[in-house]
């Protein structure tokens, strides 16, 4: 007897959630990647900044592709989708080139924090003590600053309202970076990747993650992750490393999948879309968070039928997006109508902001996640 869920939620991840710590969408990556070439020449990484200068090169012998068929060479989409049609001599040159690029970006910007007032009987969080500080007057409530990502995923995994046992949550991701794995482990959640003992081995540096092996959340990284390689010798294990500076430091190349439209995967990556089938077909709520449906990531459009197609639990679909239009439209294209679906909507929020009070559907207590009434005055830093 299939068994119903009803209060799971999964977490669709897009680029578009990572873009407050910096990091760049599909439409400017190249102007992020043309940024960081020469950050990384300065700071002697000439390997990584050779790579990116490689693909630039592509990019520039490829404009006369354009006079016959209307490719736009200045997203990453379509630039990398050419390049993996005319063969794999950049497919290395590419995985470098992404993971220093974010690299880069991450090394740069700032990392942005989250200012709120909050009483004593308030949530117990102790990775927020080291941003409190207390009022000078007995019994008020206390100003909090903490990272902005620590926050935000405190708020969708529910540890911002009240304590309940029967609420669970997995992430499912398209981006490289570590920002959901950084907050779980600064919240001190045990997560797994999914992918389990015989797909993956752990590097001694990546003991500063709360990996586990009976963990309490799920972060299925469909696309890889710059802080992931192959095994030495290996198509069937990937080595987990802390960060991208230690797969670095290895020698080897972060095990990425690059946004084209023909994607190959390691034995290791077809384990993660498995268990993101999985994970929608129990899914109650699926809450797709900055990601853009591009067209070229048809992959994600059947595992997400194939996962709904033994679904009895679904009770809606929620696209938070603060480009309203464009997803909307999208949404359509890949669900219909969504006037005739009711149980699929827009947020119109980024995700900081969609992680706030009140209750109305464009907060996270339209998806079972509230706020506890303690917590006044969020201010995010955008």
């Amino acid at each position: 007897m299939t068994k119903i869920f009803n209060d799971h939620n999964v977490y669709v991840l897009g680029a578009g959630f990572s873009a407050a710590r910096g990091l760049p969408l599909t439409t400017n990556f190249l102007f992020a990647l043309r940024d960081a070439q020469p950050w990384l020449v300065a700071n002697g990484r000439t390997a990584e900044a050779a790579a990116i200068q490689n693909v630039l090169e592509f990019r520039l012998t490829s404009t006369s592709a354009t006079y016959r068929i209307p490719i736009d060479l200045e997203n990453i989409e379509e630039l990398f989708s050419l390049a993996s049609a005319a063969g794999d001599s950049l497919a290395r040159d590419i995985r470098i080139a992404i993971a220093a690029t974010l690299d880069f970006c991450s090394s740069t910007a700032a990392v942005p924090t989250t200012g709120f007032r909050m009483t004593l009987d308030g949530p117990n969080i102790p990775a927020f003590r080291q941003g409190r500080r207390e009022s000078s007057v007995p019994g008020a409530s206390a100003d909090h600053r903490v990272p902005t990502y620590d926050f935000v995923v405190a708020g969708l995994l529910g540890l911002l309202g009240e304590p309940r046992e029967t609420a669970t949550n997995t992430f499912v991701s398209f981006n490289y970076d570590l920002l959901v794995e950084e907050a779980l482990s600064a919240l001190t959640i045990p997560f797994s990747y999914g992918l389990g003992t015989e797909r993956a081995r752990h590097d001694p540096s990546a003991s500063c993650l709360t990996l586990s092996d009976s963990p309490h959340v799920l972060l299925l990284k469909l696309h890889g992750s710059t802080n992931w390689s192959l095994s030495a010798g290996s198509e069937d294990q990937l080595t987990v490393y802390g960060d991208y500076e230690d797969v670095q430091r290895s020698g080897h190349t972060p095990e990425l999948i690059p946004p084209t439209w023909r994607k190959s995967y390691s034995p290791p990556l077809a384990a993660v879309w498995n268990h993101a089938l999985d994970e929608f077909k129990k899914a109650t709520r699926i809450v797709i968070i900055g990601f853009s449906i591009p067209p070229t990531d048809l992959h994600f459009k059947y595992l997400l039928a194939a996962g709904l197609r033994e679904n009895i639990s679904l009770r809606e679909i929620v696209f938070v997006n603060h480009n309203k239009t464009s997803i909307e439209q999208r949404a359509a294209d890949l669900f219909g109508d969504l006037r005739r679906r009711p149980s699929v909507r827009v947020a119109a929020y980024k995700a900081a902001q969609f992680v706030g009070q009140g209750m109305s559907d464009t907060t996270t207590w339209s998806i079972g996640r509230p706020i506890h009434i303690a917590i006044q005055s969020v201010v995010h830093p955008f």
